[in-house]
């Protein structure tokens, strides 16, 4: 079966050499460059993200998803004769199912699981870690593939029983560094907070100790909103995403005090922190028409693309993004196409590093 290829997409697609492919951190975050460009033209600059409070004006206000990442790749295997280990599964644990399949007793999650054809429905399939956990499968003709818990999961057990959910692209198992490389500095730590994302903010992994110190030096504030980044952010795009304007949906919190401040327009310039932080804060523009009275947690499906304008924000921070990405296409709707293209093309030649350990991009009014 041919895959669906918008002609919009066509547009966001690039050759890339895999050896600019970040598949490890650069220490410390900061330390990663760092391509600095303007919405209304000028010159393409290169620096370092150290450089960051130096671009920034007084008053400026950056808003950080502020979602936890949970070690939510889980490998699995198969009872072979006598109920000894058979072969290994690897699955990545999305969210809790609000409609489970019928007879299920205890809560089961949705799921991306590989060697979907070769399981059966009703399988039991045990963690390879161990921790006495074992799943129900409950397989659906349509592709839906739900697992069904033994033992409840939070984000203690898939800590104890998982991975980190690093990119696919990566092409490699978890490490001890991505323990802490691939988790959000900015994660709410409350006890008892629910959610959680199965795939980093990754524009927030720059940010040091020393960089936030020198942020509030100047004068620049971090507000804080949550996004639960799910798998469908990395998912091909397909026809109908165009045709009903929506993506996979995502839950979200906007903050009452930060609303008040965006009503306000409480700030000197507004920046987001990652493409997760602007799908909020536009999805909420969007319904709330800029007032932000309502629709201040939920769920958003939005798909944002030219000719789409961005209303919410006047800049923001980004990684490198993969090419015909939906996450490509919303970077687009703030920065032109054309110069956005540009900006890649750039990169490329200078051989900055891409993707989620990559480098990053400032985009300013």
């Amino acid at each position: 079966m041919q895959r669906f290829v918008d002609p919009l997409v066509g547009e966001y697609l690039f050759d890339l050499p895999d050896e600019l492919i970040a598949r490890y951190p650069v220490e410390p975050g900061d330390a990663c460059r760092l391509l600095r460009v303007s919405r209304s033209g000028g010159d393409i600059e290169d620096g370092h993200f150290y450089d960051l409070p130096g671009y920034l004006q007084d008053g400026d206000l950056l808003v950080v998803n502020d979602t936890r990442v949970e070690a939510r790749r889980i490998f699995l295997r198969r009872l072979g004769p006598g109920n000894k280990p058979g072969a290994r599964i690897e699955s990545v644990f999305l969210e809790v199912c609000e409609n489970p399949p019928a007879g299920a007793r205890n809560n089961c999650w949705s799921v991306l699981i590989k060697k979907r054809q070769r399981l059966k429905d009703g399988e039991i399939l045990v963690s390879e870690a161990g921790e006495g956990v074992y799943f129900t499968l409950h397989k659906y003709d349509d592709g839906r593939t739900f697992l069904e818990e033994s033992t409840p999961l939070d984000a203690e057990m898939f800590y104890k029983i998982g991975q980190m959910p690093i990119p696919p692209y990566l092409q490699r198992e978890e490490e001890a560094i991505d323990r802490r490389a691939y988790q959000n500095p900015f994660y709410d730590q409350t006890p008892g907070t629910s959610g959680g994302s199965v795939a980093a903010p990754t524009a927030s992994l720059h940010f040091t100790p020393n960089i936030l110190l020198k942020l509030k030096e100047k004068n620049i504030r971090l507000e804080s909103l949550t996004l639960d980044v799910g798998y469908g952010t990395f998912a091909p795009l397909r026809e109908e995403n165009f045709s009903t304007g929506r993506l996979h949906e995502e839950r979200y919190e906007l903050p009452q005090e930060l609303a008040d401040t965006l009503a306000r327009k409480d700030y000197n310039r507004l920046y987001a922190v990652g493409t997760t932080s602007l799908r909020v804060l536009e999805s909420v523009h969007i319904m709330t028409s800029g007032k932000y009275d309502h629709h201040l947690k939920g769920k958003t499906g939005l798909f944002l693309h030219p000719p789409h304008r961005i209303a919410s924000v006047d800049g923001m921070i980004t990684n490198f993004h993969l090419p015909g990405s939906s996450l490509l296409m919303l970077v687009s709707c703030l920065l032109e196409k054309d110069r956005l293209m540009k900006c890649y093309r750039h990169a490329i030649e200078k051989r900055y590093r891409f993707f989620s350990y990559g480098d990053a991009m400032l985009i300013q009014p």
